[in-house]
């Protein structure tokens, strides 16, 4: 099926220009020892599992998770409790950082505080019609309004 077809392609090609944001090694190695991070995607997780060790993030996070690992995608908050149950993190020191309204309605349906990212996937106008509690527009700007 085309799908198929898609699928062979997509896992063949998804790092040929994938590359991370300037200063997202930096936040992570930043965060690395004091904070638990998790990867929450609505991509299949084997995808996810890809780019990640393609960008030679995997050992940063505590919990990754697909589209796949749960049975109602984000919005839905199931993929974020999930999370947390896994990590031990406790909802009220949660901060959901993303770079669509899909995933700023995700941290609000969690319960948890939401930062949304401008230097993302989707259009500024999305993430601020979704009133992120905390607004940033460069990964350096992370480390500063997450404590």
């Amino acid at each position: 099926t085309a799908i198929d077809h898609f699928r062979e392609l997509y896992i063949k090609h998804l790092l040929d220009t994938t590359i991370m944001f300037d200063g997202v090694p930096e936040v992570l190695e930043h965060f690395r020892t004091d904070k638990k991070m998790a990867v929450a995607s609505n991509k299949p997780y084997r995808y996810v599992a890809k780019i990640l060790d393609g960008l030679g993030m995997t050992g940063y996070f505590s919990s990754v998770k697909g589209g796949d690992n749960v049975e109602i995608k984000k919005p839905a908050p199931e993929m974020l409790n999930t999370i947390l149950e896994e990590t031990g993190i406790d909802r009220d020191n949660c901060v959901f950082v993303g770079d669509s309204g899909v995933d700023i309605r995700t941290g609000k349906n969690a319960g948890v505080k939401t930062v949304g990212v401008t230097y993302g996937f989707r259009p500024k106008e999305e993430i601020m019609e979704n009133e992120p509690d905390i607004l940033v527009e460069t990964p350096l700007m992370l480390k500063e309004v997450i404590g």
